[in-house]
């Protein structure tokens, strides 16, 4: 192959690599559309507890909300039968909180999202471990409306030993838990005024 010929490859296929990467980054991921961009490869993880929490912290400030009502862990009574505890807690006037359940599947599934819509707001359970270390559950039924649920199962992400590049990155899933946290606000804001 002539110089120029090789020259002309190597640069058409810079530009092709390029123009193909601007157009990876061009990608709108949000709430809407995750789920579709789950691939085939690499292995899934979620976001954890760890990592939830100070995000979720993050955005009720940003909202305006006093860091000095803000809570971690905060036991709440429902009734006289039921306690259960709020991940992180608005004391405020007003009280409002987040429950973030831990646990997943082993594949994400797009149905796990339709808790979140008011028609699906179903129970939650409570893991409560004794001093011995053994696990009793406490079924809680609908969560009050002050009171937003976040499932761990809905934050997921992919990667792989490899470096591999996957369109829901660490980064994504914690932008769709963001974006989850500011909606429940918005629509408790709205409900106040």
């Amino acid at each position: 192959m002539p110089t120029t010929m090789r020259i002309s490859f190597l640069v058409l296929l810079f530009c092709s690599l390029v123009l193909a990467s601007w157009g990876q980054s061009g990608l709108r991921i949000d709430t809407s559309n995750y789920y579709g961009y789950a691939r085939d490869g690499g292995s899934f993880d979620w976001i954890r507890t760890s990592d939830a929490v100070p995000v979720i912290i993050e955005e009720i400030r940003n909202a305006g909300f006093s860091n000095a009502f803000l809570q971690v862990g905060r036991l709440v009574r429902l009734d006289k039968n039921t306690v259960f505890v709020v991940t992180v807690h608005w004391e405020g006037e007003k009280p409002f909180g987040y429950i973030y359940e831990e646990g997943h599947s082993q594949q994400p599934n797009v149905a796990d999202r339709h808790f979140m819509q008011d028609e699906y707001r179903d129970s939650y359970s409570q893991a409560e471990l004794g001093s011995g270390g053994e696990l009793k559950y406490q079924k809680v039924g609908k969560l009050p409306r002050n009171i937003f649920l976040l499932r761990e199962r809905c934050y997921w992400f992919q990667s792989d030993d490899t470096g591999g590049n996957y369109p829901v990155s660490k980064d994504v899933a914690i932008r769709i838990l963001r974006q989850d946290i500011r909606a429940y606000l918005n629509r408790m804001m709205a409900t106040r005024r």
